[in-house]
């Protein structure tokens, strides 16, 4: 890819699973996948924020971020200031849980 080169969207499912889950995750969940994949720190955002602080150069005007997160975190980051990006909306998945955020 070029040097400068400007993405249509990137889209992640980071770890976003809070710490202090994790005694309550079914059997399954802990042995299916590593803990790195699972746990994004103590509210579950840790490298949700690195990123929505790090992609703005990344992404060509009005590209979106499209993130998985729980059911919940789209609260907390609708009120959080991130450099270049904006929480747009939170979409459902077909459980109807809330399950992606959505930054332009």
């Amino acid at each position: 890819m070029p040097s400068g080169a400007k993405f249509d969207a990137i889209l992640a499912n980071l770890p976003y699973i809070p710490l202090s889950d994790a005694p309550t995750l079914q059997p399954e969940v802990l042995g299916g996948d590593p803990r790195i994949a699972l746990f994004g720190g103590a509210d579950g955002l840790e490298l949700i924020r690195k990123l929505l602080n790090s992609c703005a150069n990344y992404l060509k005007p009005g590209a979106p971020v499209i993130l998985e997160i729980a059911s919940g975190q789209e609260k907390i980051l609708q009120n959080e200031t991130f450099a270049g990006v904006k929480f747009s909306e939170a979409r459902k998945d077909y459980n109807e849980q809330i399950r992606f955020s959505i930054f332009k």
